[in-house]
């Protein structure tokens, strides 16, 4: 049997950063595998609370397996990352914040698949959803009858489509290292989201397979990352989809219409009136979500339209009010009643008519109405 199939080392990666109050579940969590990690190496990114104090004394009692790097300065969490998956020495790795935990089994169970499916290079897990107290909120697929994807995941991590619950993609992955010799490191030129970069190159190039059940416990609180820097957020999310659109070409045009919709339509939704984006701006997404229709059949509109319908009736709302603003009424009323995209008509004839009244008349209306 070779060597790396009866014996895996693997590099387990946490990155921290003010984790204080959850670094040490973070490590016991890892240091608790069934299938033990070659190494434990932890990237602070020069925290200010006493998270440094509790990583030594974790240095100091496994000092054959733990590795600690602080950082002299802080370098941002890009570049800590980027730092962090270059370090390993073991075969394959699996990276973490320090602020979530895994399950006994989540190295194993990952490992298993990715031996009972050689061609694949990547293997993940289900997600838990904790807050701060470490109480399970939530999962980001619920098993509705089917299991995540695997093999050819392209589709559904470029189109943040991945799970069930969530726009969110898979994370903490087992990987061969030597993926990253073939599709590159992270992108440190992106202020955020250089985690999902780094996942649509991943698939696609290489299968990634499920581990069939949640192993990975991920929290939210105030304090984490992806709840600050909206903006950066926004301008990562622009800056990557028009990165890799390109690759949609191996799709058929049903599916690449399916995608520039959904991922056009979160943008747009997502502006802030401040940030006037004329390309992104839900009215221009809207025109072009009608004209790519135009050469779909009315099966694939419909299919599209409902797979992502709260996403396009917020898109359509917003196209309205934009077009009223530098428009006369009438017109508004002319073009929109003409050209209404979606099959619910008087969805479409709701949604013009409150865009022309308050919303506490439109509110009272609702009220009678359903009375």
């Amino acid at each position: 049997m070779n060597k790396i199939l009866s014996n895996p080392k693997i590099s387990v990666v946490i990155f921290s950063y003010n984790f204080e109050k959850y670094i040490g579940e973070c490590i016991e969590s890892v240091l608790s595998q069934t299938l033990q990690p070659f190494e434990i190496i932890i990237c602070d990114d020069h925290s200010t609370d006493n998270t440094h104090s509790i990583l030594t004394e974790y240095a100091r009692k496994y000092p054959e397996l733990i590795k600690v790097h602080i950082h002299e300065k802080n370098i941002g969490i890009a570049l800590n990352g980027d730092f962090g998956i270059r370090q390993p020495h073991g075969d394959l790795l699996s990276w973490m914040d320090g602020d979530d935990r895994w399950l006994p089994r989540k190295l194993e169970l990952e490992w298993k698949a990715l031996c009972e499916n050689p061609e694949a290079r990547v293997a993940y897990s289900n997600i838990f959803r904790i807050d701060s107290l470490g109480n399970r909120i939530g999962i980001f697929h619920d098993s509705g009858g089917y299991l995540p994807p695997s093999g050819d995941v392209f589709f559904p991590v470029f189109s943040r489509n991945f799970f069930q619950n969530t726009s969110s993609i898979f994370r903490n992955h087992l990987i061969y290292r030597s993926c990253y010799d073939e599709i590159g490191y992270l992108d440190t030129s992106l202020e955020s989201l250089w985690d999902w970069d780094e996942k649509i190159r991943l698939a696609a190039r290489y299968p990634v397979v499920y581990s069939g059940q949640a192993l990975v416990e991920y929290r939210s609180h105030p304090g984490g990352f992806s709840k600050q820097n909206h903006e950066k957020h926004l301008s990562a999310f622009i800056k990557i989809y028009e990165k890799y659109v390109n690759f949609l070409e191996r799709y058929a045009q049903e599916d690449r219409v399916r995608v520039k919709c959904r991922l056009e339509s979160m943008i747009a939704i997502k502006l802030p009136a401040s940030s006037y984006n004329e390309k992104y701006s839900c009215l221009n997404v809207f025109c072009r979500i009608q004209s790519r229709f135009k050469y779909l059949t009315n099966e694939a509109c419909q299919s599209i339209t409902q797979e992502n319908k709260n996403l396009l009736e917020a898109v359509e709302r917003k196209a309205v009010e934009e077009f009223i603003s530098v428009s006369s009424k009438r017109i508004v009323l002319k073009n929109l009643l003409k050209n209404m995209m979606l099959e619910n008509k008087k969805f479409n004839l709701k949604h013009i008519v409150k865009s022309f009244i308050p919303d506490w008349l439109h509110a009272s209306i609702n009220f009678f109405v359903k009375k």
